[in-house]
């Protein structure tokens, strides 16, 4: 598992150096207010659906709406095993591009939330973490984020998602 684990760090700062070095290929985008994102993930997590395998490899989405340049509300759900979605996941989002120190196209971000898995060991759960979006193009990027979920009934576990953004423009102006 740490082997895993530090082969995936690994390459998130691998890639983060190569985007870092070939910012000048991208043109400069930016990270608006009423923004509605689409994600589509991959996501490796210390713990199953059932909270008793040591590892677990799944995919996701998720759909987040900017009420300003820096704050979002979204929801997620993902599945492991490659089974049916089983649970929603409510957060915030705090980001903060980079505009003033020349990285206009990337924006760390934290993330809060809370959910329900309603399978698979049904249980309410909390979350906290981190991540970060490298935007191409105005509307389509990158991401990658850890977070940390606390189910109420069971252990907790750490979860690492990688995937595309896509921007499908602004809303409500």
């Amino acid at each position: 598992m740490k082997t895993t684990i530090s082969k995936i760090c690994a390459s998130f700062v691998f890639t983060c150096l190569l985007a870092s070095q070939s910012r000048a290929a991208f043109e400069p985008v930016t990270f608006e207010a009423h923004e509605l994102t689409v994600d589509g993930f991959g996501y490796y997590a210390s713990l199953d659906k059932d909270g008793v395998s040591s590892t677990a490899w799944g995919y996701g989405g998720g759909v987040t709406y900017y009420l300003t340049d820096k704050i979002g509300v979204g929801v997620d759900t993902w599945a492991d095993a490659f089974v049916a979605p089983y649970l929603l996941d409510f957060n915030g989002v705090f980001r903060f591009p980079l505009h003033d120190f020349n990285l206009d196209n990337l924006a760390p971000y934290g993330i809060a939330g809370v959910g329900r898995q309603w399978s698979h060991n049904p249980n309410w759960f909390f979350e906290f973490g981190a991540g970060a979006e490298f935007r191409l193009q105005q509307n389509f990027g990158v991401f990658a984020d850890i977070r940390g979920i606390f189910p109420v009934d069971r252990d907790p576990y750490a979860m690492i998602r990688f995937g595309v953004r896509f921007n499908l423009g602004t809303l409500g102006r």
